[in-house]
């Protein structure tokens, strides 16, 4: 906006129609919105928490499900005093709210609370990494449920002068967040080995079988791990897609089939790519969207220099899956990008069956008042501290190569590109996020 304000909205996609973007909350002006995360409960009630790192606060919102195209059906804002930078809310089949989030001030880290009553009162905070490394901060979240009581939590460092990354790791808890295991550190920089700068890992669960990917190297070429026990155990560490590489924020989802989608910016060529992982190997990785390949193309890339209109550098491809089969791809322009836009494709798989769609559950009309949130000291109890945990291993990931083919083109299964401004799915749930810019 004009006055640099930023603005959380919201709209709903029901396969084919998206319905109006609505503003559900607006900040003053010069103040920008740090994460956004929704979550569905069981009750029927859509909630969303957002951070505002800097006023070192975070805020929860509400409404029903059926009701949330309408601003009026919205809480008002309730402030969590949780001052994180990232925030990511999970709510399981009880009703329970759990919240993995970072910290990148005074005690730097990742942390864990749950709340057993809507949020209106939470737990003390759990460090899950005091043996953080000095001067490093947490970056690039990942937060899910498996539907068995299991939290399962993957994140890397950068260094907070910018000066590249290092770890790249996942912590578990299988009994509904009341206990942590140890984090597992599964690359790291040392001396001859990978840099991860732009590791950026993403992270996808079903069941017991949790997989994580992440980039490596200069330039960086993705890496993949898997578990089948629920993150008690690994499989050794693999480079996979050949020689593509590049960083632009990737992501994964499971389909109806219970099979693994992965979706990147990579290149060469330069595209949105998309492989599955699929008879426990992934497939050759196949263009969806082609971005080019040219030295204005590089340029643009670098942020050098400004892209044509009709040019989407496709950054952070999200990933959802509605009813089992169809796929909706998310995806914005390049940060340089003056437009400041964000995309929509879909795609149904013709393999997999069609599942129904499951009555969303009625809020009933009443207004229920809800208590203000008791404030989260971040202050770490002693019995925490004493549990809290430091690294076991480190994974190698030296493996063999798997050179694959060159990758095909397969525009036909996709539908267009839909402008839809800053749209990030989740389901037929779609959060709407706009920035400040200028418009």
């Amino acid at each position: 906006m004009s006055d640099f304000r930023t603005l959380v909205q919201y709209a709903r996609f029901d396969g084919s129609t998206w319905t109006s973007p609505i503003d559900i909350f607006i900040t003053s002006s010069f103040q920008n919105i740090g994460s956004v995360s929704p979550a569905l409960g069981p009750d029927g009630m859509l909630y969303i928490v957002w951070t505002h790192p800097l006023l070192r606060t975070s805020y929860l919102m509400s409404a029903p499900a059926h009701k949330a195209t309408s601003a009026n059906n919205w809480s008002k804002p309730a402030q969590l005093k949780l001052p994180a930078k990232d925030a990511l809310l999970q709510i399981d089949q009880a009703g329970v709210f759990h919240i993995f989030y970072s910290i990148i001030e005074q005690e730097p880290g990742v942390y864990y609370i749950r709340s057993e009553d809507e949020g209106i009162t939470w737990t003390s905070p759990l460090w899950l990494d005091r043996d953080i490394l000095q001067i490093h901060a947490p970056s690039s979240l990942n937060f899910e449920l498996d539907g068995k009581g299991g939290l399962h939590a993957a994140w890397s460092y950068d260094t907070i002068y910018d000066l590249g990354g290092d770890w790249v790791r996942y912590a578990h808890s299988l009994d509904g967040g009341l206990t942590w295991e140890k984090p597992i550190t599964y690359d790291r920089t040392e001396v001859g080995n990978d840099v991860l700068t732009f590791a950026s890992p993403v992270m996808a669960v079903n069941g017991e079988t949790v997989h994580i990917i992440w980039a490596s190297g200069d330039p960086p070429r993705r890496n993949h791990i898997m578990s089948t026990d629920s993150g008690t155990t690994w499989s050794p560490a693999e480079r996979i897609f050949g020689q593509l590489e590049g960083q632009a924020f990737d992501g994964l989802t499971f389909d109806g089939n219970g099979r693994l989608h992965y979706f990147g910016q990579i290149r060469f060529p330069r595209a949105i790519y998309h492989s599955i992982w699929v008879n426990n190997r992934w497939s050759t990785p196949e263009i969806v969207y082609f971005i080019g390949d040219t030295e204005v193309s590089g340029k643009i890339e670098s942020g050098d220099a400004v892209p044509p209109i009709d040019v989407i550098g496709a950054h952070n491809t999200i990933p959802t899956i509605q009813r089992g089969n169809q796929i909706i791809l998310t995806f914005t322009d390049n940060p340089s990008a003056p437009q400041g836009r964000l995309f929509v494709m879909t795609h149904v798989m013709e393999d997999t069956i069609e599942q129904p769609v499951l009555p969303t559950p009625i809020v009933p009309d009443a207004v229920v008042s809800r208590a203000a949130p008791t404030e989260i000291s971040n202050e770490v109890s002693s019995a925490e501290v004493a549990a809290l945990p430091t690294p076991t291993r480190s994974v190698s990931v030296n493996g063999v190569t798997r050179q694959e083919e060159l990758p095909s083109t397969s525009f036909g299964l996709w539908a267009g590109i839909i402008p839809v401004i800053f749209l990030a799915g989740f389901a037929v749930i779609f959060k709407m996020i706009k920035g400040n810019r200028n418009e």
